[in-house]
């Protein structure tokens, strides 16, 4: 039985892993921004709650509340799970060297995974299909660019930007004729220093997760987008699970393996109106799109809660392996 504090106690995603690794025999405690609402506390699978600094104003004041905790408990993994914990983590990792394991890839992997544009490029040069994508740091940039069909995507290159401990939140928007365009962009530049334009891609929303080693894609799973939050583009709101491709599945291997991640991993594809599978950058981390039990029927009849399951036993397995090190997914940096 492994001792497991997972943060993000706010997201559904965190009260699916909490459910599922307490299920396993874990001993959990769940961690969240003081004064929001978490329902993973409320879990009876969490043993201990954290109230812990805002992860996106305090970023050092967070991560030390985070290891007083993990001593006082005897805490041997950390489990972020959104942009708001997984990055002032990841940054401060080596303050957890010897004292507990983190739920991370490599520090590389996390920055490249959340750098839209690097991953577009990335995929482009894997000859993957990828929307006509620009990166934008001036109107003058803007103005040289070519006529695009309507609407237009403008997006920031991460969902978060970390600048001195705090985080700047990205936008995505959608531009429908030259002059809204022109303003998205310049009300943009003014928080940032460039920005994405894209070209609108229609079609439904299919989504692939797995969990990654070295050696395998294990457990894959894929997903359609029935409704979104908005029909242009969004999160999900509702989705159902569909039977997997060989395509899909070493199209993404691929992909994931290019940008070195390791752990839970999650690429987003549109399928165009002729079958093509365009892929779709989004904002979140992979752990963030843990499937959640709060969006469906039960949880023992839905296939992603038992992959959810299957992702805690095979933690715990992991967990329970000697002489782990060096840039295994069970090192005392990396998970």
């Amino acid at each position: 039985m492994a001792r497991i504090l997972v943060l993000d106690g706010h997201s559904a995603a965190a009260l699916a892993f909490t459910r599922s690794a307490g299920r396993a025999g874990h001993w959990v405690a769940v961690g969240a921004n003081a004064g929001l609402f978490a329902a993973s506390k409320l879990s009876r699978y969490c043993r201990v709650a954290l109230d812990y600094p805002v992860s996106t104003d305090h970023a050092s004041r967070f991560v030390d509340a985070v290891l007083r905790f993990v001593r006082q408990h005897s805490i041997e993994l950390v489990v972020p799970i959104t942009d708001w914990t997984f990055h002032p983590i990841s940054e401060q990792r080596d303050r957890f060297h010897g004292v507990c394991r983190v739920a991370l890839p490599l520090h590389a992997a996390v920055e490249t995974a959340s750098d839209k544009y690097r991953t577009i490029e990335i995929a482009r040069e894997l000859g993957m299909a990828v929307p006509p994508t620009w990166l934008v740091r001036s109107p003058a940039e803007l103005a040289k660019l070519p006529e695009m069909g309507l609407p237009v995507v403008v997006k920031d290159r991460f969902s978060t930007r970390w600048t001195n401990g705090k985080a700047v939140f990205g936008t995505v928007t959608y531009a429908n004729g030259k002059g809204e365009l022109e303003q998205r962009v310049a009300e943009r530049l003014r928080f940032a220093e460039d920005v994405m334009i894209q070209q609108f891609v229609p079609g439904s929303g299919i989504g692939f997760s797995c969990f990654v080693t070295p050696e395998a894609v294990a457990l894959p799973f894929a997903w359609e987008r029935i409704r979104e939050v908005d029909p242009r583009g969004s999160a999900s709101s509702c989705r159902r699970s569909i039977a997997l491709d060989e395509g899909l599945v070493e199209l993404s291997g691929r992909l994931i393996r290019a940008i070195g991640f390791q752990g839970i991993a999650m690429v987003e594809y549109k399928r165009s109106p002729n079958g093509d599978l365009v892929l779709a950058p989004q904002h979140r981390l992979p752990q963030d799109h843990l499937p959640a039990h709060g969006r469906g029927a039960e949880p023992s009849q839905k296939p992603e809660q038992r992959q959810t399951a299957q992702l805690a036993r095979r933690i715990s397995r992991l967990l329970e392996q000697p002489g782990a090190g060096g840039d295994s997914l069970v090192s005392r940096n990396a998970l």
